[in-house]
């Protein structure tokens, strides 16, 4: 089965907003065994609206559009189903209704342009939108011309349109839309098959050597098949399994994950939604601890991250960010401690730094050492400078702290100094939760 996915408006065509729409449904339509061969990009124009859907159904069965549901002039997406199927608009009084409620839940007064998104193209079906005023539509239309003699078109295509707000989508993809697609494909096979995969995440080596650790799992012939993809610095292994219900499909899976698990080991860190920082939110929230962070290098992508993550919700605490020397000795001063301490070297600046990189150690160590006294939690994350390009192949220190018994004990770690400049903060970021992650005291 063959699908398209439609992704409606100017904000996409004029390059203000990404398209992190297509990007899931085709994750999500893959899941489902359903192949995307196209991506279309239209802005807010009737007439190539109704081209484009045009196009889509003379070469997909399932075409999925997002945006172009709301209640606007430029919201044109019922108006171009309805002339590239050449049927009228008709208005669903249950989902008047349906919209009318969730004003009245709002407590506010339904404007009358919202009336519109009632509005559906003859013979489409509603799919109910839980927190937004914008159903979406779904229509099975019949080929006027059947498939063709190749056999790589259906009978009959599927329309379906969600709203453009990802949350919005995303919601009515998972309550309603995926369960009825996968029915579909039921139902058009003539046979009930069922599509499970398992998401692995490694981090701590490269994609190429993860895949000659599992030599033979990554290759085409292999089932369950095992994909590698690697994703600013984590390798994920995807393992998707087909059988006729859920439960064989497990009984496939778990074999190939047990090997990954024992050929890996501590490189894999999580599964399915999981990210580096959800796994030290749940390490912490285990240990009854608590995090804080102190930055240089990663200009705050670490404290992001950190405090992004559901898991560290109550466990992280807090992080401060520098970004020279001269702000480093305006933040020590706040803590008399540190201050009176020899832990800044004599005549310590931007320019010496430059000149003397070996002390980028002891810099790293004192981020920690002042994370922990500053916030008062149990375990530091610290992230020193990042070498100047004169000062050659020198490596980038990362410190972890510790308070035990009282007293503030530092690990330093080197890492080579390297990679693509738009993934360094995002490698260093990780590279220290791992630290945290496989920390043994």
């Amino acid at each position: 089965m063959r699908a398209e996915i439609l992704s409606i408006g100017d904000e996409l065509t004029c390059g203000k907003i990404l398209d992190t729409n297509a990007q899931w449904l085709s994750r999500n339509l893959e899941d489902l065994g359903i192949q995307v061969l196209y991506h279309t990009t239209v802005g807010d124009d009737l007439e190539a609206n109704i081209e484009v859907f045009k196009i889509a159904a003379a070469r997909a069965d399932v075409i999925i559009a997002t945006g172009g549901l709301g209640p606007t002039a430029d919201d044109l997406t019922r108006e171009a189903i309805a002339g590239a199927l050449g049927v009228p608009l008709v208005q669903n009084e249950a989902a008047l209704e349906q919209i009318r409620a969730l004003f009245a839940q709002w407590k506010r007064e339904m404007p009358s342009r919202n009336e519109k998104q009632a509005q559906f193209p003859e013979g489409a079906t509603p799919i109910h939108n839980p927190n937004g005023t914008a159903p979406g539509i779904d229509i099975t239309v019949a080929r006027k011309d059947g498939p063709n003699a190749a056999g790589k078109r259906l009978p009959s295509y599927r329309i379906i349109a969600l709203p453009g707000v990802p949350a919005e989508m995303r919601e009515m993809w998972n309550e309603t839309v995926r369960d009825a697609l996968e029915e579909y494909c039921q139902s058009i096979s003539g046979q009930k098959r069922v599509i499970r995969f398992r998401t692995i995440h490694c981090f701590g080596e490269g994609e190429s050597q993860i895949e000659r650790m599992l030599p033979d799992l990554i290759n085409r012939s292999h089932f369950p098949t095992v994909g590698i993809t690697a994703d600013r610095a984590t390798i994920t292994l995807r393992i998707q399994s087909e059988a006729a219900n859920e439960r064989e499909c497990l009984e496939q899976i778990d074999p190939v994950a047990k090997i990954i698990y024992e050929k890996l080991g501590s490189l894999v860190f999580g599964e399915g939604e999981e990210t580096l920082a959800d796994v030290v939110g749940k390490i912490l929230q285990k240990e009854g601890k608590t995090l804080s962070v102190m930055e240089w290098g990663t200009r705050g992508r670490l404290s992001e991250a950190l405090g992004s993550s559901e898991e560290t919700r109550g466990r992280f605490l807090g992080g401060l960010i520098v970004r020279s020397a001269e702000a480093l000795r305006k933040t020590i001063r706040y803590s008399s401690e540190l201050a009176g301490s020899q832990e800044i070297p004599v005549g310590f600046s931007d320019a010496t730094l430059d000149e003397h990189p070996d002390w980028n150690e002891q810099v790293a160590a004192l981020l920690a050492r002042h994370a922990l006294k500053v916030f008062e939690s149990d375990y530091s994350l610290a992230v020193g400078p990042y070498p100047n390009q004169r000062a050659g192949a020198l490596p980038v220190f990362l410190a972890l702290g510790k308070i035990e018994q009282g007293v503030p004990r530092i690990r330093t770690q080197a890492f080579p100094f390297g990679g693509h400049p738009a993934l360094v903060d995002e490698l260093y970021l990780k590279r220290a939760l791992n630290l945290l992650r496989l920390a043994e005291w």
